[in-house]
Parts: structure tokens; sequence; C-alpha cells
């Protein structure tokens, strides 16, 4: 079969690959759930505008080192909260953190937080690093300037950086610098935002690299190991980092098992 038809056929095969892989994907009350699970393995998040789907997420086996060094402290903030209970609404971003660094930090340095090749997009003009900056704008399909990490498996982007100190198609190994912090993009004050997904049966990593700020398809709970500034120290859960509008705990980078 050829032509228009092939290309429909073709289309339909993967729509099936995708439902035999995860299942029909049932709609949910999202604001009803608070972004809460739908089911085991399965999270509500918004699929597009005003509709929300019970989807698949993966969990990181890893933890990811820290995006920040050891002296800088840091916050999950992601205010202003929606009375949904999260800020980060869409399927591929429903795992995602804003991790903000002490406003004492003049300029934070961004760290790979796992070993992997490079994609870089350093093409906002908004360079401001300092504690208070603020700027929105759609730069970077909103992530502004933004470095994406592949190791294979995980695709981690972290968004929101005054600058990229690394080129594009390099290997880093964790705790490389890779960038500044800053507000490019529609990052609102100094903040980095890091989201983790993984790749659905027919995607293809040179399709998702090619196309500014665009994720893996299967949203993915990340693992940081880190400490508190208190001194409970291990491997934190991306769901465990008490995000809210105002800090309420402080993080550091945690030693090497």
């Amino acid at each position: 079969m050829g032509g228009l038809f092939g290309s429909i056929a073709l289309t339909l095969s993967g729509f099936v690959l995708l439902r035999s892989a995860f299942g029909p994907a049932k709609t949910c009350d999202y604001k009803e759930s608070r972004g809460r699970t739908c089911g085991e393995n399965t999270i509500c998040a918004m699929h597009v505008a005003n509709q929300a789907r019970c989807l698949p997420f993966a969990t990181q086996s890893n933890a990811m080192a820290s995006p920040f060094r050891s002296d800088v402290a840091f916050a999950c903030t992601q205010g202003p909260l929606a009375p949904r209970g999260r800020s980060h609404s869409f399927a591929t971003d429903a795992y995602a953190v804003d991790l903000m660094p002490s406003a004492e930090v003049a300029e934070a340095v961004v760290l790979a937080p796992l070993d992997g090749e490079v994609h870089v997009f350093d093409r906002c003009e908004e360079r401001d690093a300092s504690p208070g900056a603020r700027n929105d704008s759609p730069c970077g399909a909103g992530y502004g300037n933004h470095v994406r990490i592949w190791d294979d498996m995980d695709l981690v982007l972290l968004g929101h950086l005054a600058r990229v100190t690394v080129k594009e198609g390099a290997r880093v190994k964790r705790g490389d610098p890779i960038g500044v912090a800053g507000v490019s993009g529609q990052a609102g004050s100094r903040h980095v935002h890091v989201v983790v997904t993984r790749l659905r049966p027919g995607d293809h990593i040179g399709t998702i690299l090619g196309s500014v700020g665009t994720k893996g398809g299967v949203v993915t709970k990340g693992l940081f190991r880190l400490e508190k500034v208190d001194g409970v120290a291990g491997a934190v859960s991306f769901d465990e980092l008490d995000c809210a509008d105002k800090p309420t705990t402080w993080w550091t980078a945690a030693p090497s098992p």
C-alpha cells in the first residue's frame, strides 16, 4: 500500500503500538485529583488544554547529582502554585521542579546532574543572572536558554539559564559546569527548571533533539542525591522536594555514596 493510504496505515499502526504499549488512556479530573496519580504507575496530567488524562510515568533508578555546587543552598519553588496543586500540569512537565538558588549566591553555576551528550539552545538575550532578576518571554519554547542531556535512557532538560557554557554535542560527566542560572524564557524569578523524560515507542531521539525545548513522551519522576541543610542526606524523589510558593526546605548537594 503506498501514497496517502500507506501513510494513514503507518500512522494507525503507530497509534495501535502506543495504545498496546501503555493501554488506553482514561480521562481524569485534574482539579479534583490535584495532580495525584490515577492508579499504579499513572498520573493525572493535562494532555491538551483543559483536558486531563491518566498517563504512564517512569521512575529513575539512579539518583542524579545536584545541579548546584555543594556550597549553594537551594529550594524547590513551584510558585505561584495553581489551585490544582502544582504549577507544572502538562504531561511531559508533570514531575518538573523549579530549583531556586539562595539570594546570597550572586551567580549560581549549574552542573550536569548525570553523564551524557549535551544539546544546547543559547539564543535568548536575557542574560541577567542576579538574584533579583525578573523576566517572562516565550524564547526557547518558554524554557529560555536550556541544555538537554541524553544518556541513552533519560533526557534531562535544565532551563532558564542566563548563559550556557558547554558546546553542542559535547560529552559531559556529572558535576561538570554547563551554565549559569538565570531568568531566560518564562522564568519569572531566577531558578533552574529541571524535567526528566523518556522516549515512547516510536519516538526518535534525533527528531526530538532537532526541535527547541522538545522532550520525550513519557514523564519521569527524577531522583536527586541531596542533603537537607540540617544534614539529612540521601536520594530524594522529585515529588518529595517540599516544593512550595515560599521556600520551606533548603537543600545542598549530598556527598557521593
